[in-house]
């Protein structure tokens, strides 16, 4: 948040740092929404581990390690990419997979051209949408985004941290008239909630026809407990979850 000498707030939201050069090392496209999530279509040499990814970006841009690049007379920096580490090379990274734990936050980085990096974590596509349609649920009473991609949620009274994953599932469907839809899963908030939005119309080719057809993305995001007085409310429209400092007793798996 951006405050004037004349006391006027402006929100910001983090973005990538370079869109052109984060497409061409992911070898496709780079969709950014306004509520501040980033959809990237990775197209990987064989179509069948190509993936989708709906993430936030960090808002720190790392720096490029000194140890391997060096910056010509002309002030551009050429890198060794050939011996870099591979978690150094352009692309995305993910950590090594491991148990989930309550309150566990997905985290990535992607690494441009130049040596640089970003961390992103996972979050819905149109985090904006995605509140109005939860707000439509019974007995949800406040729900918020938080800058890390998951959101604060109030639910007959008691505090949850809804947390996103990586997993993004693309459906395609007969061309109709769709609209965004949250619902609980199995009607019951421990088992997490369902998101299905509509992103636009596709036309599949075969042999025999061509069909006109939807494309939606699912997303299952996961519900957990927040630790009590973890998450603050500053004003009406605003809470801060304090994730640096996440009480012990809550991260037992």
């Amino acid at each position: 948040m951006l405050t004037t000498p004349s006391g006027v707030t402006v929100p910001f939201i983090p973005a990538p740092k370079d869109i052109e050069n984060l497409s061409s090392n992911i070898n496709g496209e780079v969709w950014l929404n306004q509520g501040g999530s980033t959809m990237l279509d990775v197209n990987t040499k064989t179509r069948r581990d190509d993936f989708r990814l709906v993430v936030m970006f960090d808002l720190f841009v790392e720096p490029t390690p000194e140890s391997w690049c060096v910056e010509t007379e002309f002030e551009e920096l050429l890198c060794d990419f050939e011996n870099a580490p591979l978690d150094m090379q352009p692309g995305i990274h993910f950590p090594p997979v491991r148990t989930r734990a309550k309150l566990d936050i997905q985290t990535a980085k992607v690494v441009y051209s130049d040596g640089t990096s970003q961390k992103i974590t996972p979050t819905v596509w149109s985090p904006d949408t995605f509140i109005e349609e939860t707000m439509k649920l019974e007995e949800v009473e406040k729900i918020s985004l938080n800058s890390n991609g998951t959101f604060y949620l109030l639910y007959k009274g008691k505090p949850y941290i809804i947390l996103p994953n990586f997993d993004v599932v693309v459906k395609n469907v007969p061309k109709q008239e769709l609209s965004p839809e949250v619902a609980f899963n199995d009607k019951n908030i421990e088992q997490g909630l369902l998101y299905s939005f509509p992103t636009r119309p596709v036309t599949s080719n075969t042999r025999r026809s061509r069909t006109d057809i939807m494309e939606i993305l699912l997303f299952k995001p996961f519900i957990e407990p927040a630790p009590e007085s973890w998450c603050v409310e500053i004003d009406e429209n605003e809470i801060f979850c304090d994730f640096e400092n996440i009480p012990l007793s809550s991260l037992d798996s």
